[in-house]
């Protein structure tokens, strides 16, 4: 009984993406394509489920990446399903090397009645005397959303026809690299956030969660741009690399941008217009306020006009 199945392969150029790394779309490509074999040898492949009317269809994906081998490398893609449940099954992934986990992942899975749309029972779909392995590629289980829930719009995406696969919906590889494809690579690399793909929030620094932050405010496409303390904890050099590097930005596009910050040199390299707020009798009230009217690419600690602003800010500031 083929209750595992091992595939040999080489990270080709077809896998790579611009790090020369294999690429995250590209691991789910993997799965499913060992997986698709796989199901073949049990007999519940995807020409067996056809004769039925029966379809596999992907419902959700996890991905845990350790590090994604580079072109050419040697690499060995596995995969195992978990014990069937009524109507959806578990499916486990792993990409190693000598032995050492690289990437893993898990996919869940139902089969549709492509004439009823009705979802089929997967149990009986496996060969007698089937046993599943126990292992677990990737024990902690999927989120679970609300069904309340309410998200931001973050993109647009067109469905393309090369996207349908042979059950007339949008194939699961499709939904990722639509993901993925609404990160430009050059906010990504200018915001130096390449080592940041492929992590989840938890795994990020604390300066690189506030990166991607940022990038993920100047990607939205909102009329209205607010920022708390964008800037708030980076070091110095970085700091002023990606002042340069919003300024570039907003050049583009002339987006309305309110900054929140502490820092009155921040508000002076980035701002026409600098508030200060005190507190007043009735809540908030404006202390100071001044246009900004000196050319940005002049503006910088040690430059005269901003020094003489940032002492008149900071006076004001120790007074209030």
């Amino acid at each position: 009984m083929f209750e595992k199945y091992d595939q040999s392969t080489i990270v080709y150029p077809s896998l790579m993406d611009s790090s020369g790394r294999l690429g995250i779309p590209d691991c789910f490509s993997l799965f499913m394509d060992i997986a698709a074999p796989h199901a073949a040898l049990l007999g519940c492949g995807t020409e067996d489920l056809a004769k039925r009317d029966l379809f596999w269809l992907t419902v959700r994906s996890k991905i845990k990446i350790i590090r994604r081998p580079y072109l050419m490398e040697n690499i060995v893609v596995s995969t195992w399903p978990e014990a069937p449940e009524e109507t959806r099954n578990l499916r486990d992934y792993s990409i190693t090397q000598d032995g050492k986990p690289l990437v893993l992942g898990k996919t869940l899975w139902a089969v549709l009645n492509i004439k009823t749309h009705r979802l089929h029972r997967v149990a009986e779909l496996y060969p007698e005397g089937f046993e599943a392995i126990p292992d677990l590629a990737v024990p902690e289980p999927f989120t679970q959303f609300d069904k309340q829930f309410q998200g931001e719009d973050f993109g647009s995406y067109t469905v393309r026809s090369t996207d349908i696969d042979f059950g007339g919906h949008m194939n699961n590889i499709a939904y990722i690299r639509a993901i993925a494809g609404l990160f430009p690579a050059k906010e990504w690399q200018d915001m130096e956030l390449t080592d940041a793909v492929g992590k989840y929030p938890h795994e990020l620094s604390g300066g690189m969660a506030q990166r991607v932050t940022i990038a993920r405010g100047l990607i939205y496409d909102a009329p209205v741009l607010l920022m708390d303390e964008p800037f708030k904890g980076l070091d110095l050099p970085l700091q002023e690399r990606l002042v340069k590097y919003f300024i570039k930005y907003w050049q583009k596009n002339k987006k309305t941008c309110l900054f929140v910050t502490h820092s009155i040199l921040d508000a002076l390299l980035v701002a026409d217009r600098v508030i200060v707020l005190k507190q007043g009798e009735q809540g908030a009230e404006i202390a100071y306020d001044r246009t900004i009217d000196l050319p940005r690419e002049g503006r910088a600690l040690g430059e005269a006009n901003v020094d003489a602003i940032r002492s008149e800010i900071h006076d004001l500031l120790v007074s209030l």
